[in-house]
């Protein structure tokens, strides 16, 4: 299947979804090799659902197994590379593992995922997502 990706007068569109996972008052970031600090996110695919993007990408770069619980925020993104402009949608769903004795991340090329406190999230990519990560909300499974 093919990502929902395209280029509208000049500007890249895309949408995306990724997943807020917490182990107590631990949450799984994905560093990448420049520094960038981000959850684990990946483009929607055409058909696919976006709480079914944010489970295949759980899985294809971590290896872990995440059910979603809610949708907690829908982040309009604006922003440059190489003087290149993008417009994004993400959605950003609050996940649960599907086996809590399974949490170790494998990382992949390019990228490490690291459980980190709370109070280390402030770096996350885009910005708006550390006001998520400190706002109080509850995480109960479905």
């Amino acid at each position: 299947m093919q990502d929902i990706r395209t280029k509208i007068a000049g500007v890249s569109v895309d949408i995306r979804a990724c997943g807020l996972l917490r182990n107590g008052d631990d949450y799984l970031v994905s560093t990448e090799n420049d520094g960038t600090q981000t959850l684990h996110v990946g483009a929607i695919k055409v058909g696919e659902t976006t709480e079914d993007a944010v489970v295949r990408e759980f899985f294809e770069e971590t290896a872990l197994q995440v059910i979603p619980n809610r949708l907690l925020a829908l982040i309009e993104n604006h922003f440059c590379i190489n003087n290149q402009p993008y417009q994004q949608l993400l959605f950003v769903y609050d996940v649960h593992l599907s086996d809590p004795t399974k949490r170790d991340p494998k990382s992949e090329d390019g990228c490490t995922s690291q459980w980190l406190p709370r109070e280390q999230v402030t770096q996350l990519r885009p910005a708006i997502l550390n006001e998520l990560v400190h706002q109080p909300f509850s995480t109960s499974p479905k």
